[in-house]
């Protein structure tokens, strides 16, 4: 999971591309909302920057009037299409058209932060869009912060600075009559993370399920791993450059995806396993 690049775009400037794309009536009654779209961008942008995202509250709108705005996102048109190109182009190489939400599928789909049903005059705007999975589109659904203490749940990956410290760990159970590896993922501040931050990652693992999801994903990278090992002449009985081998993958992972990104936590977990190095 690595934090994502806003566009250094004026957003009004895209509604009023997409608007012009649109044919009457719908273009006219998108100009009278014009100025309201303005305003409530504008607020959006300083509560962005006040850290307050949650506190915007949901504007009313006619039934017409949500109609035409959530028109901009749900009929597509080429100033929208080059809009969402320019979001995910706009990000670093390493990560383009993966979902940082979770780390593990492409982006094929864009997630309103604030969902696009209840705030639809922010449904172009490109702060509101974030590149994901459908899987975790479908999961987050309308969801962004809890009914219960009106706090975010979801990270936002243009606004929330993720941590360089790991919170995100691996246990590892051998069984050495099957040789084969229990897994378990698990969440821990042990580095003393923003206590109100930490609440919003525990969130967002329970809510997209990823816990699960790394779990599943285990076999996948481990055989990968495993392979790299086998049939080579230079790995066999040297644990210390097994270690070293898999120490130094930790490094390269770290560095372009973060150390709680889960094939940097797989193969840190096995570079200190004991277990594992032995099998060669």
């Amino acid at each position: 999971m690595k934090n994502l690049s806003p566009l250094p775009i004026k957003c009004i400037d895209e509604f009023e591309k997409i608007r012009l794309a649109k044919e009457s009536p719908t273009k006219g009654r998108l100009l009278i909302l014009k100025p309201s779209v303005q305003q409530r961008y504008d607020e959006y942008d300083k509560k962005f920057k006040s850290n307050q995202l949650e506190s915007i509250s949901e504007n009313t709108y006619s039934s017409e009037s949500k109609a035409d705005l959530l028109h901009c996102y749900k009929v597509s048109t080429k100033p929208l299409e080059q809009l969402i190109t320019l979001i995910r182009e706009n990000q670093e190489d390493h990560i383009k058209r993966v979902c940082q939400y979770c780390g593990i599928n492409s982006d094929d789909t864009m997630d309103h932060y604030l969902p696009k049903e209840r705030y639809p005059e922010f449904c172009v705007k490109s702060l509101n869009l974030i590149p994901c999975c459908p899987r975790c589109n479908q999961l987050k659904g309308e969801y962004w912060k809890d009914k219960n203490d009106n706090k975010r749940g979801i990270i936002n990956l243009y606004l929330d600075s993720l941590p360089t410290e790991q919170y995100l760990f691996l246990d590892l159970h051998y069984n050495p009559i099957l040789r084969v590896f229990g897994v378990s993922f698990y969440l821990d501040n042990t580095s003393n993370i923003d206590a109100d931050f930490f609440s919003i990652i525990e969130r967002h693992y329970t809510k997209l399920h990823l816990l699960k999801k790394y779990e599943d994903r285990f076999n996948h990278v481990y055989q990968k791993i495993y392979s790299s090992f086998t049939g080579s002449k230079i790995f066999q009985g040297n644990s210390k450059i097994i270690k070293q081998f898999l120490l130094d993958e930790t490094n390269g992972l770290k560095r372009d995806f973060g150390v709680n990104y889960y094939k940097t936590v797989i193969t840190d977990a096995l570079a200190n396993n004991d277990d594992f190095i032995r099998q060669f």
